[in-house]
């Protein structure tokens, strides 16, 4: 969450969270979870995964949590998609679609089978309302709960390059889920 802009709203003014290895073990200790295995799937769907899923597991060690990493044929991980108990995946769009998608109870990609009654409430809310700068406001609470609450390990974030050819007008830098968020924005000349 940290650092990323939700377009058209600002920058997250979450901070980024710091590694607290023995705040970990407390956590897994008071869960009776400690010095366990566990298998974490991935694939090479985007750039980064299977990296990230390594990084993942050599950090866990110092919790003694042992992460075996199954870097799998995408035919095979998109079989049993989202009956993994442990995965990595990605999901690029802007952040109410993800939401949509990922975050409520009824989303299709909503892997962790996470179900938050206020960030559903706030969601509703969000795609209820035509004020953009409302609707930031609600978007940066829903923000605030999946960051306190949420169900996802947020690893990371892509950077997009956009190509463009002179006759497309009106197309701005700017940094956001969505490459063409402002596309009702650009014009053919």
């Amino acid at each position: 969450m940290a650092g990323r802009t939700i377009a058209p709203c600002s920058e997250s003014a979450l901070s980024q969270r710091e590694q607290n290895v023995e705040e970990a073990k407390r956590l897994l200790a008071e869960a009776g979870q400690s010095d366990f295995t566990v298998e974490m799937v991935t694939v090479n769907g985007t750039a980064g995964m299977v990296e990230c899923a390594q990084v993942f597991a050599e950090q866990a060690k110092a919790a003694g949590v042992t992460i075996n990493v199954k870097n799998m044929e995408v035919g095979a991980y998109l079989a049993n998609y989202g009956n993994w108990s442990f995965g990595v995946d990605f999901l690029s769009d802007t952040y109410l679609a993800v939401a949509t998608r990922s975050l409520l109870p009824t989303g299709s990609f909503n892997t962790s089978k996470w179900n938050d009654p206020e960030f559903n409430e706030l969601h509703a809310k969000a795609m209820a309302t035509v004020d953009q700068t409302e609707r930031c406001t609600i978007i940066d609470k829903m923000r605030t709960i999946e960051y306190e609450r949420g169900g996802n390990i947020v690893w990371g974030f892509a950077n997009v390059l956009n190509g463009y050819r002179s006759t497309v007008q009106g197309m701005v830098p700017y940094t956001v889920d969505s490459v063409l968020y402002n596309i009702r924005q650009l014009w053919l000349a």
